[in-house]
C-alpha cells in the first residue's frame, strides 16, 4: 500500500464512523417515534412483549439500517478531489 494512502486511512475511517453514528442516532429517533405514535399498532405490539428484547431488536436494526445508509450517501457524495 502506498505511503500516501496509509496516511489518509485513519481520516477516512473516522469520517465513516462519524457518519454511521449520525445515522444510528437518526434511526433510533425514528424508531422511537414509530413506537411512540403506535404506527400500524407497532407500539402496542412491542408493549405486549414479556421482555424488552423485541424493542431492542427493532431499534437495533433501525440504527444499523440508517447508519449504513448515512455512510453510503456520504461516500457517494464525496468529490473526486485528492485530499
Amino acid at each position: 500500500m502506498p505511503k500516501q494512502t496509509r496516511q489518509h486511512l485513519p481520516r477516512c475511517a473516522g469520517f465513516m464512523i462519524s457518519q454511521f453514528i449520525n445515522g444510528a442516532i437518526c434511526g433510533a429517533i425514528f424508531g422511537k417515534l414509530l413506537i411512540r405514535l403506535d404506527t400500524a399498532g407497532l407500539g402496542s405490539l412491542l408493549e405486549g412483549a414479556a421482555t424488552g428484547a423485541p424493542t431492542a431488536i427493532f431499534l437495533g436494526q433501525g440504527m444499523l439500517l440508517f447508519g449504513t445508509l448515512f455512510v453510503s450517501v456520504a461516500i457517494i457524495n464525496l468529490g473526486d478531489d485528492p485530499v
